[in-house]
């Protein structure tokens, strides 16, 4: 099964720790912009089989155009309130589809948002608190299979 995954969220929420997380079982420490769309392709091992999914990793402003896609992360960074507007704003752009919202840096104590959004996953990149589930959701959506899990 192969699958394409817009992750999307402002400057200097995650979304690329997040995916060297997933790629390379690795935390970067310093921080790097992304500055063109980047396909990272990288293959889960579940109980249903290997899974291959092209997470599309873009320089998200204001005004981003959203790449159709299977399914979407949502990325918010818990010291920006204003990743949690935009974030809403690009799921709004993204149209009904599979999709996951991942409030990033729950390692973080001095949080700008107190209440994260209903259904969301924390998670850290930098320590991998919640990654595993964060994955293990959005494929239990893309193949509509509840009952699927990852083998890491």
């Amino acid at each position: 099964m192969n699958f394409s995954v817009n992750v999307l969220g402002l400057a200097g929420c995650g979304k690329s720790t997040f995916l060297s997380r997933l790629q390379h079982q690795a935390y970067v420490g310093r921080y790097s912009p992304t500055w063109f769309t980047n396909v990272i392709p990288i293959t889960f091992q579940t109980s249903a089989g290997p899974i291959t999914v092209n997470f599309t990793d873009q320089k998200c402003q204001f005004d981003t155009v959203v790449r159709p896609a299977d399914g979407a992360i949502y990325m918010i960074d818990y010291t920006s309130k204003l990743s949690l507007k935009h974030a809403k704003d690009f799921e709004r752009k993204q149209g009904p589809i599979p999709s996951i919202t991942v409030v990033n840096k729950a390692d973080i104590a001095e949080r700008k948002i107190r209440t994260p959004p209903e259904g969301s996953i924390e998670v850290s990149s930098k320590s991998c608190y919640g990654i595993s589930d964060s994955v293990q959701a959005l494929l239990r959506q893309l193949t509509h299979n509840n009952e699927l899990t990852l083998i890491w």
